[in-house]
């Protein structure tokens, strides 16, 4: 349901190793590169400053890294809730409990 290219890139930023995402996502190595390549790509921005065999985030790999981890935990509060729906269908309606979480609003560009 979710873009992989997402995931791929919230492992990495996770791990800071391409390597080590890869093997917790049993994808090689080179799929992990491309994967963020295109997402760069896509994006305009570079996500990851290399620097020899080391890679940490940029100020716009920083701020994609907040935006997934919320991402993945609504992701994972929807499976919940529709998991409990599924389970409570045959409960009466004020039995059914939902896990509600926070959306953040969005921020509109311009002056503050």
């Amino acid at each position: 349901m979710f873009d992989f290219r997402l995931k791929v890139f919230h492992t990495v930023a996770k791990r800071l190793s391409f390597t080590k995402a890869a093997e917790e996502l049993f994808i090689s190595q080179p799929a992990v590169t491309k994967h963020i390549h295109g997402l760069e790509e896509q994006l305009g921005i570079a996500l990851f400053e290399r620097i020899g065999n080391r890679i940490r985030l940029t100020p716009g790999g920083k701020l994609l890294q907040q935006y997934a981890s919320q991402i993945f935990l609504l992701y994972g509060n929807m499976e919940y809730d529709l998991h409990q729906l599924k389970q409570d269908s045959g409960a009466p309606e004020h039995r059914r409990q939902l896990h509600h979480c926070a959306i953040l609003p969005a921020r509109r560009p311009g002056p503050f």
